[in-house]
């Protein structure tokens, strides 16, 4: 939160010292063009990079001309990895026999648990396999099944997916892009959540 409250301050600063620039006749320097920006983030539009931390973890996107913002988008830091939780899958894996007395809402996606526990098997967590789908704009749902009991676990919500590994008891909900960047809003920043085996649970980091 520090960090961004830093931008916006010296964007504003930005700002300032643009129009006393602009009032004094001196040339104005060009703005930095998106191009600059596509090896750190990827846009699906032409954007101007109206800031760039000193480290390249922070960017303020927007418009040069009109010093309207439009995203800010932070390199993603965990402060754990996949590794420091790591946990060795079951093999061979077993046809998992779904036990659908063990969570009462499974019966209306039936097909979806069904076909995922069919086609991924054990994708997460040494032995279980992690179902996931949407719910609307910008809403995912999931469940975990258990591969050896076939018992079916609340999982957790998320806005933009989720991020995990058959080998790990951690997973990152709403993970950064393929380049390591988030955008700064209420929702969309990634949370961990590690799996406790003896809750049969998911705990926030």
């Amino acid at each position: 939160m520090n960090a961004i409250i830093y931008i916006l301050s010296f964007f504003l600063m930005f700002l300032c010292n643009t129009k006393q620039e602009a009032k004094s006749g001196a040339a104005l320097s060009e703005p930095v063009i998106n191009a600059q920006l596509s090896s750190y983030i990827k846009t699906d539009f032409i954007a101007d990079t109206l800031y760039a931390s000193e480290d390249k973890d922070y960017f303020v996107i927007g418009n040069a001309k009109t010093k309207k913002i439009s995203s800010i988008s932070i390199k993603y830091k965990p402060n754990v990895l996949f590794t420091d939780f790591q946990v060795k899958p079951v093999s061979p894996k077993p046809k998992i026999k779904i036990d659908w007395s063990s969570y009462k809402d499974a019966k209306h996606f039936k097909t979806r648990i069904s076909e995922a526990c069919s086609k991924e098997n054990i994708n997460f967590a040494g032995h279980y396999c992690f179902v996931s789908w949407g719910c609307g704009s910008e809403c995912f749902v999931s469940v975990i099944v258990d591969a050896l009991t076939g018992k079916i676990y609340d999982g957790v919500g998320a806005t933009s997916g989720f991020d995990f590994k058959p080998d790990s008891r951690m997973l990152v909900v709403n993970p950064p892009d393929t380049t390591g960047f988030y955008s700064d809003c209420s929702y969309c920043k990634p949370i961990i959540y590690i799996w406790d085996e003896k809750s049969k649970g998911f705990i926030e980091r």
